[in-house]
């Protein structure tokens, strides 16, 4: 009985210093519990979860944010063991109101299926009501899942603190999240190894020509236009002296080895400067932001070509490309 009446006489103290403090000018207070880890996720990993909450909520500079550690920190705290062992809504309430503070957040996260479901809601302990409620379905990967969190720990306040006060966080602390910074780091990104962007290129080729037994070889300049696309212009020997313009399609450019479809003509050098044109299938893997090595199978059918000269070829490609 006793212990009731302490706890409620810290709780008249707690309310009525939250009032002096508003009085002074001093920011409301906001309790961020502990997200609770559902089914298939580890307590560790909600607990970092709660800090990276408390962290966004506190660049925003708008509220005097309060975490479970420094709950577990008072007295008070430890002397009501029924409050302390208790995670439902109307415990949280409770101790809300006993630490003046105006706002709480609260949250879950688990796994159903191949999805970590995350679920938080911001509270006014005052009015006991909710404020806002979010909940997302992401993939079952812990980057991916530190940034919904960061973005949802955003989202929440902006009935509070409006949009400006969130972008203006954003712009300081970046938008990027983890997942994408990660992609970002060196041999990761697809950026730095060449593969994103704009830029120039310059690549060296070898071909065996798999119907004559022959072999050419060319040095091409190229400009890559996005990510997708690449076009270029051969110089070398192809039997003859001659021009090869080429035109790339990348299937897949955020991957390490990309596979991607050609088109490439020719103009050889001959007396009768005789021509061709054709396409084929090509990967290359990114060794490096600079580097790729280039394996292509392209098929041309040439013009006017001497008649000792084979018309249809088919060639086997290696080379390396060098991006800037």
């Amino acid at each position: 009985m006793s212990k009731r009446i302490l706890f409620l006489v810290f709780l008249m103290i707690y309310c009525c210093t939250g009032l002096l403090a508003k009085e002074k000018g001093e920011l409301p207070s906001l309790i961020v519990f502990d997200i609770v880890p559902e089914e298939g996720v580890k307590k560790g990993v909600s607990n970092l979860l709660t800090e990276m909450v408390m962290v966004e909520i506190g660049k925003l500079n708008k509220f005097k944010v309060i975490g479970q550690k420094d709950l577990d920190k008072m007295l008070f705290w430890e002397t009501n063991k029924t409050l302390k062992n208790c995670t439902e809504s109307s415990c949280l309430m409770q101790i809300a109101g006993a630490m003046g503070a105006e706002y709480y957040v609260e949250g879950s996260i688990g796994v159903v299926g191949d999805k970590y479901i995350v679920t938080i809601k911001l509270m006014d302990s005052l009015k006991a009501s909710v404020i806002n409620r979010l909940g997302e379905a992401v993939s079952r990967d812990e980057n991916v899942m530190l940034d919904t969190i960061i973005r949802m720990a955003r989202e929440l306040m902006k009935p509070l603190v409006g949009e400006d006060v969130i972008k203006k966080a954003e712009d300081a602390g970046g938008k990027k999240g983890v997942a994408e910074k990660g992609k970002e780091s060196a041999g990761d990104n697809v950026a730095d190894k060449g593969g994103d962007g704009t830029g120039l290129m310059i690549a060296g080729r070898g071909y065996y020509e798999t119907v004559s037994g022959g072999g050419s070889y060319d040095v091409s300049l190229g400009y890559r236009i996005n990510r997708y696309a690449e076009l270029s212009v051969g110089f070398g020997v192809l039997q003859y002296l001659g021009i090869k313009p080429r035109a790339i399609i990348n299937f897949n450019p955020q991957s390490d080895f990309v596979f991607y479809g050609l088109l490439q003509g020719s103009i050889v050098f001959t007396k009768d400067m005789s021509y061709g044109f054709g396409g084929g299938v090509g990967a290359k893997y990114r060794v490096s932001r600079l580097i790729d090595i280039l394996l292509e199978v392209p098929l041309e059918y040439y013009f006017k070509l001497p008649e000792n000269q084979d018309k249809l070829r088919v060639l086997l490609t290696g080379g390396l490309k060098v991006n800037f």
